[in-house]
């Protein structure tokens, strides 16, 4: 079920980042929403089909997640280059799209390095142990891409056309 949610979340993320990224230009968005969906569902398939849980399977997960994590990005960064960098964090918030890239980066580090555990057996059985450092990295990430968001309705209310 952990897998399945974090696939649920990864395409919810990425069809709102799409909206605001792709707000002008319909046929884009339904393209990156597609592609998006898609990855989800293949993520899902993958890391179900290969059984999900064990250790031999956490690098292809962490690897899966981290594709799907990209693919749902790829509208933010399109933005980024057709406004740049400037225009980009005033229209659709990419400071906080990369801020929770680089939470949930960091996140998967830590679950595929098995850090901090890893450094110090027996110390994080069960407080502070990657797992939970990913959950953590998780809701930290959906914490800026909420901001991200506002970000994005407060233009889109202030600037409704294209």
């Amino acid at each position: 079920m952990d897998i399945f949610g974090i696939c649920i979340l990864a395409v919810g993320g990425g069809a709102s980042a799409t909206y605001y990224a792709c707000y002008c230009n319909e046929t884009t968005r339904c393209i990156y929403w597609a592609l998006n969906l898609g990855a989800g569902v293949a993520a899902a398939v993958t890391l179900f089909d290969t059984g999900g849980g064990g250790s031999k399977m956490r690098t292809l997960r962490g690897g899966v997640f981290s594709l799907l994590a990209i693919s749902a990005m790829l509208p933010v960064f399109q933005r980024i280059g057709s406004l740049g960098w400037k225009e980009a964090c005033h229209q659709i918030g990419a400071q906080w799209y990369l801020a929770e890239a680089l939470s949930l980066l960091l996140g998967v580090g830590l679950f595929v390095g098995r850090l901090p555990e890893k450094l110090s057996p027996g110390s994080f059985d069960i407080w502070g142990h990657s797992h939970q450092m990913f959950h953590i990295s998780a809701l930290t990430g959906t914490a800026f891409h909420l901001a991200a968001l506002i970000t994005g309705y407060k233009y889109r209310q202030a600037y409704p056309r294209c």
